[in-house]
């Protein structure tokens, strides 16, 4: 009998050791995670100062983005959802401080609810802000990130900003209707906003930023595998963070966050004693090689265009970017209320970066290209010449010279040819190259990749037809796709930056380098190389360019002549014929043209002899060619230049 009793308790033993550690197993991995943050929220209470975010500035040291300290209108996110457990713990604790029944103080909340509200949408209204689209973007979120983990999160306990950026009297005024007891769920907190000082000015570059979504949390965020709690959680986004969306904001977040302090506190006789800390480690500042006055200068010379387009500056032998302007531009400090309006601009896209970020085709400003290609694949030399009678075929109007109307231009070698951009030599010589080796060309140039700045906006060039293009043109890769590439039309596609960076290496005697955009080092770039041209070709090609704009009966010659700038550049005109701007009209649904005319170019070098900086313009649907609408805005760009102190 003794014997069994021993065995049955030990029995029992086992069993209830078994049925422990069974579930020490279920909570360890099945419920794990979930325990793991309920025990961080309650194991002390923690604070998570903000670090101010770094400085964006110009290579002159001018700012152009700050953080500056503000107060933000913040609601507990409890109380935006209406969750009745928490507004059943505010009428209990509204029923103890005030004394009152539980009916009563149920009135109470909600008068103090409709006046939280109240305030909300007056200061909402204020500062243009969509409050309810506010609010409805940080449900969205928060929901996300709880549908991740499967668990409660501690963003359902904070309070979150609904209205960001209010004025010092403002902000008082209203803490001092929290402080009388007027509100429910609401405080005024200490933040920072992001300022932009020069508004509009290189908007594409600097980039904006927002709030961080749950995709880019999940995206960026440590997880407990990679680092233990507090340094995790101080490096990590938390709902409600601001982060850069584009542009250098975006490129160089990295730099620019910096990283939350912490405060571990507890409470001591109804007092906060603090038990650790660190402090916030603030963002570094990230210079651009921009000089912000000449962006401003040429940025309001290609305005007085009245067209849209982008231009490109080079400061050689860094190639640094000295300006990269984009028009119609938006002003970075009222984004944020202005955002529905600008994505929906199907007219003029102010969003979209056309100096790296819009493929144009390059025109005759390809034809520096295409001579180098044709010379060093050996299918023409310096004495070559192909007589142009202004049409390619008799009596066929498709492959014709821009001078047809006057007989062409006669016999030329490539240099006469680049003075008088002639098409009917261009097109002789890509069919002498081919289609795929004249794109293997421009592919040393970089026009088949991304411009290089490292702006996550950019986008690479086309240098080729896909087979779809080809299908849908109902053509092959033969002569005639040649031809067009030869001079810049057909399919190929680059942006200004694209140009200006080619007419650099051929300004430097052939050597490629990547645009640099910023003074720091953001990160890997392309190498530079010595591209595979001969001296003699390259110094044909910049004596074809200098007699474009020096010599009688260049493209550019004219209004150079009466310019009389006191330096000699090289360029190159340009004029691209492209399809017609159309787009639905709204009252009546149907496609209409709302733009018509030519991509209009100029790039080149200055000064021709000792070469200090390159570069290119594009203005878009102008109908006085390259030099007659591009011509101008370069002799003005010049002169910035001049006046700044790049030319000397």
């Amino acid at each position: 009998m003794y014997v069994w009793r021993i065995r049955i308790f030990f029995g029992l033993a086992f069993l209830a050791f078994a049925l422990l550690i069974g579930k020490l197993g279920v909570l360890q991995i099945g419920h794990g995670r979930e325990l793991r943050v309920q025990y961080e929220e309650t194991l002390r209470d923690f604070q998570w100062p903000a670090a101010v975010r770094g400085s964006v500035m110009d290579r002159h040291d001018r700012i152009l983005a700050i953080d500056r300290p503000s107060r933000d209108l913040c609601l507990a996110y409890k109380f935006l959802t209406g969750d009745a457990d928490w507004i059943a713990g505010e009428v209990r604790r509204i029923a103890k401080a005030e004394g009152v029944s539980r009916e009563e103080a149920r009135r109470i909340y909600g008068q103090r609810s409709e006046h939280t509200w109240a305030l909300a949408r007056y200061l909402a209204q204020q500062r243009q802000v969509d409050l309810d689209a506010a609010v409805a973007r940080i449900v969205r979120r928060i929901r996300r990130i709880r549908e991740h983990t499967g668990c409660p999160i501690r963003e359902e306990k904070w309070m979150h900003p609904v209205v960001r950026a209010l004025d010092e009297g403002t902000a008082l005024a209203i803490e001092a209707e929290l402080h009388e007891n007027r509100t429910v769920g609401a405080e005024i907190r200490p933040s920072h906003h992001r300022y932009y000082p020069y508004n509009d000015l290189a908007c594409h570059i600097i980039g904006r930023t927002g709030e961080v979504s749950a995709e880019e949390m999940e995206a960026e965020n440590l997880t407990e595998f990679d680092a233990p709690w507090i340094p995790r959680m101080r490096w990590n986004y938390q709902g409600g963070d601001i982060l850069g969306k584009s542009g250098i904001e975006k490129l160089a977040e990295s730099i620019l966050r910096g990283v939350r302090g912490y405060e571990l506190r507890k409470r001591v006789d109804g007092r906060y004693e603090i038990l650790e800390s660190a402090p916030a480690k603030d963002g570094n500042d990230v210079h651009l090689t921009l000089d912000i006055k000449l962006q401003e200068a040429l940025t309001e010379r290609l305005r007085a265009t009245g067209r849209n387009g982008a231009l490109a500056v080079l400061s050689l032998p860094r190639n640094e970017v000295l300006a990269l302007v984009s028009v119609p531009t938006y002003d970075l400090n009222t984004y944020a209320r202005d955002c529905e309006k600008l994505f929906e601009d199907d007219l003029d896209f102010p969003l979209i970066h056309r100096a790296v970020a819009r493929g144009y085709e390059p025109g005759s400003t390809a034809k520096p290209l295409s001579a180098l290609a044709a010379l060093a694949a050996g299918k023409a030399t310096l004495h070559t010449t192909h007589h142009c009678a202004g049409r390619l075929f008799p009596g066929v109007d498709m492959w014709k010279c821009w001078i047809h109307k006057h007989g062409g231009h006669g016999s030329l070698n490539v240099v006469d040819a680049l003075k008088h951009s002639c098409n009917v030599f261009f097109y002789r010589a890509g069919e002498a190259v081919g289609p795929l080796r004249l794109a293997d060309y421009y592919a040393l140039f970089g026009w088949a990749d991304a411009p290089g700045t490292g702006l996550l906006e950019e986008k690479p060039g086309k240098v080729l037809p896909t087979p779809e293009d080809l299908r849908q043109r109902r053509e092959t890769m033969g002569a005639g796709v040649a031809r067009g590439a030869a001079i810049g039309q057909g399919y190929v596609l680059v942006t200004p930056l694209h140009v200006a960076n080619a007419i650099a290496a051929i300004a430097r005697d052939g050597l490629w380098l990547p645009p640099l955009l910023t003074l720091e080092d953001l990160g890997a770039h392309p190498q530079g190389r010595q591209l595979p041209f001969a001296p003699e070709h390259l110094r044909a090609v910049q004596s074809g360019m200098y007699k474009v704009v020096n010599e009688s009966g260049g493209t550019a010659y004219k209004r150079f002549r009466e310019a009389r700038l006191g330096i000699e550049i090289c360029g190159k005109t340009g004029t691209a014929q492209t399809s017609k701007q159309v787009r639905r009209n709204p009252q009546t649904g149907q496609m209409e043209v709302v733009r018509d005319g030519d991509m209009c170019w100029f790039a080149g070098y200055a000064p021709a002899k000792n070469p200090q900086i390159a570069f290119a313009i594009v203005l878009e649907y102008g109908d006085a060619g390259g030099g007659g609408e591009a011509g101008p805005v370069a002799i003005d760009l010049i002169r910035a230049l001049m006046e700044f102190g790049y030319l000397r």
